[in-house]
């Protein structure tokens, strides 16, 4: 110390703590069904709504990318989405057999809408396009019935990628599928696996507590 002035940072030594890792939301396999089983599809807006549920799953869209969908970007007989996504970066993504078959039975639906002047794969029952809000609002609303909180179409995004990883796709593949333009960004659905993991250890493993 000189004329009172300290010459070396007394905070030099400290260690920053970690940043923790944000682990997003993410339905298991028997809620997605409660979900996607959740909607009225003896109705025209049930059966749109089924249909976005079931493609979201099955693709790992965004909500503004299912909103912005147009109907020639679904190759119904091959099972393919082409979208849109951050980036104005274009990727092609698999549909499964599911949600192929509820979108063929929602496109019948729609052909039956009059006046409907947009190539936008959803619309409203009025013939408009589809918004964020729309969507938002009834995937809560299903969620809420089937007693689950905190669900928002983000988190079938979410669950996508969490199930292909649970069941060990490669982790570039779900790369691809998502859009993601940093593998890093990915990799958050290997630590959400692994989370999963140590707790069903410690649940089921018969020495888990131990000691």
């Amino acid at each position: 110390m000189f004329d009172g002035h300290v010459t070396k940072n007394p905070a030099e030594d400290l260690v920053a703590p970690q940043k923790g890792v944000y682990l997003p939301r993410f339905l298991n396999q028997t809620e997605i069904e409660m979900l996607l089983t959740t909607p009225d599809t003896s109705t025209e807006t049930g059966l749109r709504d089924r249909a976005i549920l079931e493609l979201m799953y099955a693709s790992g869209l965004r909500v503004s990318e299912a909103v912005n969908l147009k109907i020639n970007d679904v190759d119904i007989d091959s099972g393919i989405v082409t979208t849109t996504g951050k980036g104005s970066k274009t990727r092609r993504v698999p549909v499964g057999a599911s949600a192929v078959e509820w979108l063929k039975s929602y496109l019948s639906a729609r052909r039956k809408i009059e006046n409907i002047e947009i190539d936008n794969m959803f619309v409203t029952p009025s013939g408009s396009q589809i918004n964020r809000q729309i969507i938002h609002a009834f995937i809560v609303e299903y969620a809420e019935r089937c007693g689950l909180d905190g669900v928002s179409p983000h988190t079938l995004r979410h669950s996508f990628a969490t199930h292909l990883v649970q069941n060990n796709a490669d982790i570039r593949s779900v790369q691809q599928m998502l859009g993601h333009a940093d593998i890093s960004t990915t990799q958050i659905y290997t630590h959400i696996t692994s989370v999963q993991m140590k707790k069903n250890y410690d649940r089921f493993h018969p020495r888990a507590g131990a000691k």
